[in-house]
């Protein structure tokens, strides 16, 4: 194991490692703390990963079992949910018009937010990480026919969302 290696990996990765623990703690700095932990595993168990494709699955699978981890905590049990999520979409526009799209993005996360985690994560995984169900399953742990419910439920709660605020 090379430090370029692991480099290139951790900069190729961090990213979409970031936006999906964040899609799944909803916090920025849990989200970072999992991002990091998920590398300290890729350290350790660097020389048992075949291939490039290998290392993707790998990390988003380690990514979803650290968060996992996370909703375990006690004192994650404790927390008070974030009301505004303003953090988490800046809106910097120059015109009227990329400012009311900059709100509407903001809404539609927010909407996004209030679905419950296992929501958050498939259209996450499907729709930022262009992954198809059976991939997703493969790095959920779980059956292809429960993450096509899973979205399913997901895209029907978050229109039920949509239609009542008049989006």
């Amino acid at each position: 194991m090379q430090q370029w290696e692991i480099e290139n990996v951790i900069e190729q990765y961090s990213d979409m490692l970031y936006r999906l623990a964040l899609v799944r703690t909803g916090n920025r700095e849990d989200a970072e703390d999992i991002v990091q932990q998920t590398f300290l595993k890729l350290v350790e168990h660097y020389d048992k990963l075949e291939s490039a494709e290998h290392i993707k699955a790998w990390l988003l699978r380690v990514c979803c079992n650290q968060c996992n981890n996370y909703y375990k905590l006690p004192w994650k049990k404790r927390r008070v949910e974030l009301e505004n999520f303003t953090d988490y979409i800046g809106v910097q526009a120059d015109c009227e018009e990329e400012v009311v799209r900059g709100q509407q993005r903001e809404w539609l996360m927010q909407e996004i937010y209030g679905l419950s985690e296992k929501y958050r994560t498939v259209l996450h995984l499907c729709y930022m990480e262009e992954y198809t169900p059976a991939e997703i399953a493969k790095i959920l742990g779980i059956s292809t026919n429960a993450v096509n419910v899973r979205l399913n439920r997901a895209r029907k709660q978050l229109a039920q969302r949509l239609d009542k605020e008049d989006f």
